[in-house]
Parts: C-alpha cells; sequence; structure tokens
C-alpha cells in the first residue's frame, strides 16, 4: 500500500477510536445534562374565590439554591376566580413556587414543591387564615 493511503487509514482508525471514546458521554450528557427553558401551564386552585384578595404574585425558584427564576403577577378584583391559569418559561424539573396574596389586612405568602413536566401542572392552595 502506498503511504498516503496508510496514513489516511490510521487517521480513519484513530478518529473512530475518539469518537467511541467520547460517545458514552455525549449520550450521558443529552439524555441527563441541563434542559433548555419551556413553557410550562400552571393553574392556581384555590380552597374559596379570593373576593377579598387585590393581587396575587408567583415566584419561582431553583430547589437546590433557591435563586428566582421567574414570576407571575394578577390583579384580581371583586368576584373573582377560585383559580388562575398562567404559563411560567423554566426547565422541566422540580421547583419552589411562592404564592403572596395581597389582602386588605396585608399579605399570606405560601410556598409549596412543585414538579413540572408535560401537561398542565395544578397547585392547590388554601386562601383561608
Amino acid at each position: 500500500m502506498t503511504e498516503p493511503l496508510l496514513d489516511r487509514l490510521r487517521l480513519r482508525k484513530r478518529a473512530a477510536i475518539i469518537l467511541l471514546a467520547l460517545a458514552p458521554g455525549l449520550l450521558y450528557f443529552a439524555w441527563f445534562g441541563p434542559k433548555p427553558p419551556r413553557d410550562h401551564a400552571v393553574v392556581f386552585q384555590f380552597d374559596r374565590p379570593l373576593d377579598d384578595v387585590r393581587r396575587l404574585t408567583a415566584t419561582w425558584s431553583a430547589p437546590h439554591d433557591g435563586s428566582a427564576l421567574a414570576g407571575s403577577k394578577f390583579d384580581v378584583g371583586p368576584a373573582s376566580s377560585q383559580q388562575f391559569r398562567s404559563n411560567v418559561r423554566v426547565p422541566d424539573g422540580e421547583f419552589w413556587v411562592e404564592v403572596e396574596l395581597e389582602l386588605p389586612s396585608g399579605s399570606k405568602t405560601i410556598r409549596r414543591k412543585v414538579m413540572l413536566g408535560d401537561g398542565e401542572t395544578t397547585i392547590y392552595l388554601t386562601a383561608g387564615p
């Protein structure tokens, strides 16, 4: 065989070995690595109508370090609903959601751990004292 042909064969063999060595790590990263953010449909479901609530604020944070990632605000009027629908743009996974209700007498904060994934997520909350 000629020398250039042998060099090309060695180069291909070396590239195949490197690819085979890196493939498990690349597959692991693609499967278990960080996921890009996407929209998640969320429903805040309360035990009663929120007649005395002026504003509802939801803040989403990471479970490991508590850093705020996203938020939603709703101005709540009289004869309001028992549920509020929202979208939050975060990756799939587990998060803390902190819901603050502004009442005439002050504010109330409710904190829940939530798993976001496929489909709509309903978060059940108690608005009472």
